[in-house]
């Protein structure tokens, strides 16, 4: 249902159905627990707001599905390709779990029977991912998508490439200072959130580090795949790609335990980009900004040598040297893109002349001046 009314751009009322999920599960279980229904009354509360989300989805998808044209002729046909698309995307938000984080927990449990592992190999996962995922929101926002078809429809091949450019640089101007940061400062980072006890899950967490920061390209080129009438291959790739993956969790996993899991999978994704990267290059010729690449690069570069050696000397607390030397990272590094302006001048012109939200202060920001764009390609 969710894949159908993305169709339809229904982002809003799918925004909206998560927002009131999501508060009323954490309200359920919180209450569950103070209760003291303990395990049972979490999974309660999840089946329950689960399930009034899928009837409120439900309900949406059959008065859209009511609001198609007849079902005779060409209507019939574009009737059949909406559906398809959007099994076709159900199956592709089935395999980004099944066949990566959801199975490698699985195999690591059950190969290995320790639980640690499976925490270490958790807390590491979603630690990178969702750090690194922030600006993954520009990527599904209805904005983007409205034109991404809309310059589709009307075979504009410069507007598409503009827009790749942009949702790409627009998304690693934030990931390479996370990555940075995050794999100088891991150890300690999870010493902060989850604890001493579970110090072993910061190696884990510089792999996952490294290849989601490459994988971060899928997010815009799984997307253009979709957009471009190309959700199939992209489905069908994703599955060869997870029986790899499986290959090399049932072979590694023995060996080295959670780590073999998180290198499979790491392997797989880079794979995974490089391939869909190749596909898109085929399609679009996209290009990639030399400028923004090293100026972005060397920004990150001189807050990772500003933070990275007081973490490495300062023994104090966690609770108090990780905020610290993130704020000062964070503050150091976007010094460093006002600086330096490593945005391409078509996509200082495509943000400044789109509208979305916050863009004003987002240009302010990042001293992005529409009339005079400071890039160099």
């Amino acid at each position: 249902f969710r894949t159908f009314l993305d169709s339809f751009f229904h982002v809003k009322y799918i925004s909206m159905v998560d927002a009131v999920t999501q508060g009323a599960y954490i309200a359920g279980a919180a209450a569950a627990v103070w209760m003291g229904a303990g395990l049972k009354g979490v999974f309660s509360a999840l089946i329950l707001t689960q399930g009034a989300a899928a009837i409120a989805l439900f309900m949406k998808f059959g008065k859209t599905l009511e609001g198609l044209p007849g079902k005779r002729g060409s209507s019939r046909i574009a009737g059949s390709r909406v559906i398809g698309y959007s099994w076709s995307l159900y199956l592709f938000g089935i395999l980004l779990y099944v066949l990566g984080k959801g199975m490698d927990v699985l195999l690591i449990g059950a190969i290995t029977g320790d639980l640690t592992q499976v925490a270490w190999y958790l807390i590491a996962f979603n630690l990178a991912y969702y750090s690194l995922s922030v600006m993954d929101i520009a990527v599904s926002a209805n904005f983007v998508v409205s034109l991404i078809v809309e310059a589709h429809t009307a075979r504009n091949e410069p507007l598409l490439r503009k827009i790749f450019t942009g949702l790409f640089e627009f998304i690693y101007v934030y990931c390479l200072p996370v990555a940075a940061g995050g794999l100088l400062l891991a150890p300690w980072i999870v010493r902060f959130v989850y604890g001493p006890e579970n110090a072993g899950a910061a190696a884990l967490m510089v792999v996952f580090i490294a290849a989601m920061t490459v994988g971060k390209l899928s997010s815009i080129t799984s997307y253009f795949l979709v957009v471009l009438d190309r959700e199939k291959t992209l489905v069908g790739a994703r599955f060869l790609f997870g029986l790899l993956n499986l290959a090399g969790a049932l072979f590694l996993i023995p060996r080295w335990g959670a780590l073999g899991a998180v290198t499979a999978t790491s392997a797989v994704m880079v794979g995974i980009t490089i391939f869909e990267a190749w596909l898109v290059g085929r399609m679009l010729r996209p290009r990639y900004n030399r400028g923004f690449i090293l100026k972005s690069l060397a920004a990150a570069l001189i807050m990772a040598g500003a933070v990275g050696l007081p973490g490495y000397l300062w023994e104090g607390p966690v609770a108090v040297k990780v905020p610290i030397l993130v704020a000062c990272g964070a503050l150091i590094y976007l010094w460093g893109i006002r600086r330096f302006r490593p945005f391409s001048p078509e996509v200082v012109d495509l943000l400044s002349k789109t509208e979305y939200p916050f863009r004003a202060a987002f240009l302010k920001l990042l001293a992005i001046n529409p009339s005079s764009p400071g890039s160099s390609s």
